[in-house]
């Protein structure tokens, strides 16, 4: 971008609901000048605007990205909005359609340099009230039970968040979950993990020998002890003491959670892994396995949506359902908790010292779930200062290729390897 033409900048100031249409009303700002315009939103997109944002306070500035992201395990588009007061800054996220991550890219490409208003104009379309025909089957509460357990569709409208509506996780549908458990156990696993078909670049622009490392991770290991850090009750951790370092796993179980079982003992280590409900129903071996293994296994919510405002009832049903599953599955508490996106705030804080559980933030992130290569996984580790880190991974092809190289970085760096323990877990 040149000089001349600064990027713009786009800054969320409301979203509107209308007899005709859904429509977001977007500042752009650059060179000093200022344009509002409306753009037409779909329901979807609409009601998670309103549910994960709320309403927007007048003192702040949302400063809205027009790229949005993708979930690949709610399988839907996400949005990004860095909300900026006085002395905070914080980032939100609300999901939304393709149509509408379509006419972001539409907007951004009608705001080249110099381009007349028209175009941005013709850009946005005529604004009509434009629903998802699927929105009001998915509403009530979707399809329930799958693989003989359980799978949980929080519907796009979102009524069933709210507080004082039909539980989510009906009494009768979690108790099939469990009952189907202990058949899950005895039965042969219902997949197999799916075998990593990335390549690493041939070109390898880290500073550390990431060749060094790739020739050594996959020596045999010398038996180690699996080290555990015992955490109090209500606290909450972001970083570990001189000479420690984890790696904790998110959003699984998966086909692959397995896998990174199998790498983290072939090491002699072991992990700390925050599940899904929605996933440990759908993959109660893969829970089973990691728990026998020696890892420890920790609650990710139910649907990996942001608890931020949530009330009560909602916070019970994301937190203490999957809680319960985990339990009935491995046979111990699942008193570890990470908050979906990091996002957190003080009545989620609240209820979790009151249920005794423990939260496990990160200081280091790869970014694992977006890279296209294991390289780029491994050059983010190699680059940083692994001395007290906590490391975010997720359970993928990359992330599985990456491990044994990470492992023999840290084992390098004489680090311990531990996973975290809360002071009243049995």
């Amino acid at each position: 971008m040149s000089l001349d033409h600064p990027e713009p900048v786009f800054e969320l100031e409301s979203v509107e609901s209308t007899p005709t249409c859904y429509e977001m009303s977007v500042k752009i700002s650059r060179d000093a000048q200022h344009r509002h315009v409306h753009l037409p939103i779909d329901e979807f997109t609409y009601l998670g605007v309103r549910r994960n944002l709320g309403e927007l306070s007048p003192g702040d500035r949302y400063r809205l990205s027009l790229h949005c992201r993708w979930d690949p395990f709610q399988r839907q588009h996400f949005a990004v909005v860095t909300r900026i007061s006085h002395n905070s800054r914080d980032i939100l996220y609300f999901y939304c359609s393709e149509r509408f991550r379509r006419s972001l890219l539409e907007l951004e490409s009608a705001l080249g340099p110099g381009e007349p208003e028209e175009e941005i104009d013709a850009a946005l379309g005529p604004c009509r009230k434009v629903t998802r025909a699927w929105a009001p089957r998915v509403a009530v509460v979707a399809l329930f039970l799958l693989i003989g357990v359980i799978s949980v569709a929080f519907g796009p409208d979102y009524r069933s968040e709210e507080c004082g509506s039909s539980s989510v996780i009906a009494d009768s549908q979690f108790n099939d979950a469990a009952s189907t458990v202990e058949e899950s156990k005895s039965d042969d696993k219902g997949w197999q993990p799916a075998e990593s078909t990335a390549a690493v670049g041939e070109e390898h622009t880290n500073r550390a020998s990431y060749e060094h490392y790739v020739e050594h991770a996959n020596n045999e290991p010398e038996p180690e002890e699996v080290y555990s850090l015992t955490l109090e009750p209500g606290e909450k951790i972001y970083s570990l003491p001189e000479g420690h370092v984890a790696l904790t796993f998110d959003d699984g179980p998966s086909p692959y959670t397995e896998q990174i079982v199998d790498i983290l003992n072939e090491h002699g280590v072991a992990g700390t892994f925050f599940f899904i409900g929605e996933h440990v129903a759908e993959f109660p071996a893969a829970v089973e396995y990691a728990s026998a293994e020696g890892m420890v296994v920790g609650n990710h919510s139910w649907s990996h949506r942001s608890l931020v405002d949530a009330c009560a009832e909602r916070l019970g049903r994301e937190i203490v359902a999957t809680g319960d599953l985990i339990q009935a599955i491995t046979g111990s508490p699942a008193d570890l908790f990470r908050p979906p996106y990091g996002l957190t705030d003080d009545k989620v804080s609240t209820f979790l010292a009151e249920k005794d559980m423990t939260t496990v933030m990160w200081n280091y992130d790869a970014k694992d779930w977006r890279v296209d290569s294991a390289e780029e996984i491994v050059d983010y580790v190699l680059g940083s200062e692994p001395c007290g880190g906590i490391y975010l991974l997720h359970e993928t092809p990359l992330t599985i290729e990456a491990l044994p190289v990470i492992i023999e970085f840290f084992e390098q760096k004489d680090l311990v390897l531990v996973v975290f323990d809360n002071g009243v877990t049995e």
